[in-house]
């Protein structure tokens, strides 16, 4: 199939779908931004004493572990390591998630 486009119903068609044109650079900067901000707000999350579930499933912190449900059912964790809080979020002790990221071989953050 060949033709031409015209390039003014390109630009309109784009604009109603959102969407834009952008310089491959700059959108490989802008996935370096996210993955930099991703890593400051693992370590920020790491300075707690203990962890929400869902924060440590969306943030990644234990690899091979990304649902609240798979977090609850394994059986990693020691006595008192996951517990529920006053408020009833099941929380992760911060020394817990240090061993199994060792123990699992994940990069230190």
């Amino acid at each position: 199939m060949s033709g031409t486009v015209n390039i003014t119903e390109l630009f309109d068609e784009m604009d109603k779908r959102g969407l834009i044109v952008v310089h491959k650079n700059e959108l490989l900067n802008n996935v370096a931004y996210n993955e930099l901000q991703f890593r400051r707000e693992q370590r920020g999350a790491m300075l707690e004493d203990a962890l929400p579930v869902l924060t440590v499933a969306r943030l990644k912190l234990l690899p091979r572990y990304s649902t609240v449900n798979g977090l609850k059912k394994s059986k990693l964790f020691h006595p008192g390591e996951m517990y529920l809080n006053s408020e009833g979020h099941h929380m992760i002790c911060r020394s817990a998630i240090v061993r199994l990221r060792k123990k699992m071989g994940a990069k230190e953050l």
